[in-house]
């Protein structure tokens, strides 16, 4: 029997109302929190619908919150959270028609962010909601003069190691750009949006590179494969590079001259 879906309210109290909390955004209304410091209200009226909550810097509304029950992606909801903020009255903000500066949504174990001041921001997932702090900076901050952090990434390429790796990406609130001479796997699948390429042929006709030949050799090297014993080289021949007892299927790679 399947277990019983969690309703969106029990996602709510349960998983998000806490890291609100923890992030410095106490729940709002009646008297609880005083209206000039960091805040949220629930289930506030915009003229799209009640939407689930908004956090506050003093008087002026800074984010909206879009809650789902766990299940639901919380990355597509992002555009319910836009659709409150088009519906916001009496913001002191307008980037484009939306009326805070700042959207999320979450499930409680994953949350999606989105910066709308600039319409070249892509939403991304982050670690934890921003405290009052970070937010206030990032108003303060000219988009166009923001800098992304410099991040020092660890060469090891174990689950464990490529976890980490990609964890401490996540964790920082930044546009995360990577720079390779030999993209692997992982750093393809994690930096999707490729802006530039410098090809090997370019290099050389720039003269940052030397080009090179393939020189082939007798050697008695063979390529090995477990169970088959030695294997010939697939052109038939015995063959190595002139650099090195290399197998044959390595010539490919061998550079004659220097970069």
């Amino acid at each position: 029997m399947a277990p019983t879906p969690e309703p969106e309210w029990h996602t709510r109290k349960r998983r998000i109302d806490p890291k609100l909390d923890d992030a410095g955004w106490p729940r709002g209304g009646g008297g609880s929190a005083p209206s000039s410091q960091p805040h949220r209200t629930e289930d506030t009226e915009t003229d799209h619908g009640l939407a689930d909550y908004v956090l506050w810097l003093g008087a002026r509304p800074v984010a909206f919150v879009e809650a789902k029950k766990v299940g639901v992606s919380a990355q597509e909801m992002l555009k319910q959270a836009e659709r409150y903020a088009r519906g916001l009255r009496g913001s002191p903000f307008d980037f484009a028609g939306l009326h805070v500066p700042f959207l999320y949504s979450t499930i409680g174990e994953v949350i999606w962010f989105r910066d709308v001041r600039d319409p070249r921001n892509l939403s991304r997932q982050i670690a934890a909601f921003h405290v009052p702090g970070a937010l206030a900076e990032m108003l303060d901050r000219d988009v166009d003069a923001a800098c992304a952090r410099v991040l020092h990434l660890p060469h090891g390429y174990t689950a464990q190691e490529l976890s980490v790796w990609r964890a401490t990406l996540d964790h920082f609130d930044a546009v995360n750009i990577g720079l390779t001479a030999t993209p692997a796997a992982h750093a393809s699948a994690y930096f999707t949006h490729k802006v530039f390429t410098y090809s090997y042929a370019e290099a050389v006709r720039d003269c940052f590179r030397v080009d090179y030949d393939i020189v082939n050799v007798p050697s008695e090297v063979r390529l090995h494969e477990e169970g088959q014993g030695d294997l010939p080289c697939p052109s038939g021949r015995s063959t190595a590079p002139a650099l090195g007892a290399l197998p044959c299927a390595a010539l490919s790679s061998v550079q004659t001259g220097s970069a």
